[in-house]
């Protein structure tokens, strides 16, 4: 029994976050075990200001960063483009420039995984939890972020979605587009042969044309069955 479309959509971005936190969880901790004991130097992002603006300042300053972020990694992941060694350049300066321009108000997390996994761990190493205390706030401006940022994805690649192109799908839609084309070609050329009888002493050893017209039909129906094939793959 095939797995089930929905339960896979449903499965996967929440299988794809819990890896993302763990592997920020981790990260945090092995930075603590190649630098040893850090204490205070183990700093988790929080805001620099604590009052209600400051606070809406960096929830500002995050949304529009993650905003960015997830709007490069969109476009270099789903959509037609690829094959461009540049991407990775792309979204690492996307990142340094956040972290330059709002990293001192936000922290420059830009991503739940990075924040949740630094102040975790901060709060475990060295007791002091106060970073971890505004855990919501990049909660809800990365999730936030994330979500305007595929809305708008959606609106202008309307044709793409969620779905990314791979190398297998365009060439099946490529030759869903050439076979029928190529088989009507063929169609076309048997139709413009000159009829001929063929004699019951020749049904032995068909003449050159027969041949012809047999390959020319062979071929014909081979195109029909690859266009039909590639039809289906690209409904699947």
């Amino acid at each position: 029994m095939p797995f089930p479309h929905c339960i896979f959509v449903t499965l996967y971005p929440v299988t794809y976050a819990l890896v993302q936190f763990a592997g920020g969880i981790l990260g945090a901790f092995y930075a603590v075990l190649v630098h040893g004991e850090v204490g205070p130097l183990l700093i988790a992002p929080i805001p620099s200001d604590l009052s209600p603006v400051g606070v809406l300042r960096a929830i500002a300053a995050e949304v529009l960063v993650t905003f960015f972020l997830v709007t490069v990694v969109l476009q270099v992941a789903c959509s037609r483009q690829k094959d461009n060694h540049f991407y990775g350049f792309a979204i690492g300066m996307t990142v340094l420039s956040g972290a330059m321009t709002v990293g001192s108000v936000s922290g420059g997390a830009f991503n739940p995984a990075v924040s949740t996994g630094l102040q975790l761990v901060q709060c475990i190493i060295t007791g002091r939890c106060q970073a971890l205390s505004y855990i919501w706030m990049y909660w809800v401006s990365h999730f936030g972020a994330a979500a305007l940022a595929a809305g708008c994805f959606l609106i202008i690649h309307p044709h793409t979605g969620i779905k990314q192109h791979t190398g297998a799908e365009e060439n099946a839609e490529m030759w869903s587009s050439v076979l029928p084309t190529a088989s009507k070609r063929a169609s076309q050329r048997v139709s413009m042969l000159p009829p001929k009888t063929v004699a019951a002493s020749d049904a032995a050893d068909p003449s050159p044309t027969s041949k012809l017209v047999t390959i020319a039909e062979t071929n014909s129906a081979a195109a029909d069955a690859n266009s039909q094939n590639s039809s289906q793959q690209l409904q699947h």
